[in-house]
């Protein structure tokens, strides 16, 4: 369907959802996101990746790289989570989420290319390979990528060529019954 405005574009988004009540805790593994990225031509190669994560700090921190390369003349894409206000927060390019006609065009060209994937992707999931895949189609010099709850299986890390730098803000314990209780 053709996507013409934000609010259509969060009601299709909202079908992928419940994936993540079904899955949080028990079934979340990069191997959910490589058909996915596969369909997408692996964009997540295609890019030099700043990656963030933490319990705390990890969006300011984002926001910080994101503008000290922008201040050096890079073409910076942005990526967090959650977003605050619009879904649109979710792709940025130089701290600007997509106005709404890119960011439903974008939408719509990237469930097209991917809607025989199996399995169906979360919420998060679709997010974060469409951050990517947007960011490798626009041609970034750099994507500041913000995990989601962090951990070895979080969506972001599908990106693990060995030029991607890590930033890791304070850890604490958080997400415990998805993550584990202890530090490491």
């Amino acid at each position: 369907p053709h996507i013409h405005s934000i609010e259509q574009a969060v009601a299709i988004l909202s079908a992928y959802v419940p994936a993540v009540k079904e899955i949080t805790g028990k079934d979340i593994t990069l191997e959910r996101m490589t058909p996915l990225m596969d369909v997408l031509g692996n964009p997540q190669n295609k890019l030099r990746i700043i990656h963030v994560a933490g319990t705390s700090g990890k969006t300011s921190t984002a926001y910080y790289i994101a503008t000290m390369l922008q201040q050096q003349g890079k073409k910076v894409g942005l990526t967090v989570s959650p977003h605050i206000d619009s879904v649109t927060e979710r792709i940025q390019i130089n701290l600007q989420p997509l106005d709404e006609w890119r960011f439903c065009s974008a939408l719509e060209e990237f469930l097209q290319l991917i809607q025989e994937v199996t399995p169906q992707p979360t919420y998060f999931e679709l997010l974060v390979a469409f951050a990517y895949w947007y960011f490798a189609k626009v041609g970034v010099d750099y994507a500041v990528i913000e995990t989601g709850f962090g951990g070895l299986h979080d969506g972001t890390n599908v990106a693990q060529l060995a030029d991607k730098i890590c930033v890791i803000t304070d850890i604490g314990l958080d997400h415990t019954k998805i993550l584990g209780d202890t530090i490491p």
